[in-house]
């Protein structure tokens, strides 16, 4: 748990005419403050795959504040993975599996890569790219063909959220510290 303020993501989902608050990403459960944007952005996803209407709230939280009753993103995703009834899903439904790209450079910790196995029908397979989006890749493909130098281990939505979090962070302070040299280099032009 964090001494400082952190990002806290309600989901609201509509149901008929109603909105209601159905699940909680709360950043203080997480070591990476940027888990809470990785997270949403994959409860998204699979909301907007699933074609459930979703408002996403982020807002900040306080250490001190109690913890939200709403069930966690990885509760929540548990249910989607239940029939009606009550039982598990059929098999390749919904179900996702994270790997990251490892080698003898790069540890599951801080890998080469991240890649995401959604078991639909076909499965699909989608590798985190550079632009920060889920793009479709043939990596486990590759691999399992013994064409790859790099080797799939199986992670956590939750690593992965961090893993992408910080790839993210890391993105954002590389911008704001190019954009001084920007500026400078337009206003050299325009003189």
């Amino acid at each position: 748990m964090s001494d400082v303020n952190r990002d806290i993501c309600y989901v609201w989902i509509k149901d008929g005419d109603d909105w209601s608050a159905t699940f909680v990403i709360d950043g203080r459960q997480y070591a990476d403050p940027d888990a809470v944007s990785a997270l949403s952005l994959e409860a998204f996803d699979e909301l907007q795959r699933r074609r459930i209407p979703a408002e996403f709230e982020t807002t900040e939280v306080s250490p001190t504040q109690p913890a939200s009753r709403l069930p966690s993103w990885e509760e929540y995703r548990q249910r989607l993975a239940l029939d009606d009834s009550g039982r598990p899903a059929a098999a390749g439904t919904d179900r996702i599996t994270y790997y990251a790209k490892v080698s003898e450079s790069c540890t599951k910790e801080d890998p080469h890569g991240v890649v995401r196995r959604i078991h639909s029908i076909p499965p699909v397979d989608q590798a985190f790219a550079r632009d920060m989006r889920w793009r479709p890749t043939e990596f486990l493909l590759r691999h399992w063909l013994g064409t790859d130098d790099y080797d799939p281990v199986e992670i956590t939505a939750a690593e992965a959220a961090v893993i992408i979090g910080r790839w993210k962070a890391r993105r954002r302070a590389d911008a704001e510290a190019a954009a001084p040299a920007l500026i400078d280099e337009a206003k050299a032009r325009r003189s």
